[in-house]
């Protein structure tokens, strides 16, 4: 899978996402651009609240290097905006058991730790019509 095709995926999957946070009142899109080089993946704002949420697919080809990809452009995250009560910070991903599983592999002191270098509100599983949101604790259990 070329690399233009796993952007395309991507892509999609964040164009999916988008549409279903569009169902739910009062919120602002702001970006859905996996391109995008300044802003988070997906950016939207709710209730006073704006999210920056990294979004990443099990489907493509370095999906291994997905993961450890999710560290750095989280990190990134925070140059955007800085974390208080009006920002938060969100992880989009599209399956539960393959980053679960690839998570795993990494020591659990080290996650924790980096959820308090980026503090990480929400992990959003979407399944393309299904959404669930876990804690980043929760997440990395």
């Amino acid at each position: 899978m070329s690399k233009r095709m796993n952007k395309r995926i991507e892509k999609q999957f964040v164009e999916d996402f988008k549409e279903k946070i569009l169902t739910s009142e009062n919120v602002r899109i702001k970006n859905a651009n996996c391109s995008s080089k300044c802003m988070a993946d997906v950016q939207y704002e709710k209730a006073g609240v704006l999210w920056l949420i990294e979004a990443k697919t099990s489907v493509s080809s370095d999906r291994n290097n997905a993961v450890h990809k999710i560290f750095g452009e989280l990190l990134k995250l925070t140059g955007f905006e800085l974390p208080s009560e009006a920002v938060k910070y969100g992880l989009l991903l599209n399956e539960k058991e393959f980053f679960n599983k690839q998570f795993k592999s990494i020591p659990a002191e080290k996650l924790l730790a980096f959820g308090k270098l980026v503090p990480v509100d929400a992990v959003f599983i979407f399944d393309g019509e299904k959404c669930e949101r876990l804690t980043w604790e929760e997440f990395i259990k």
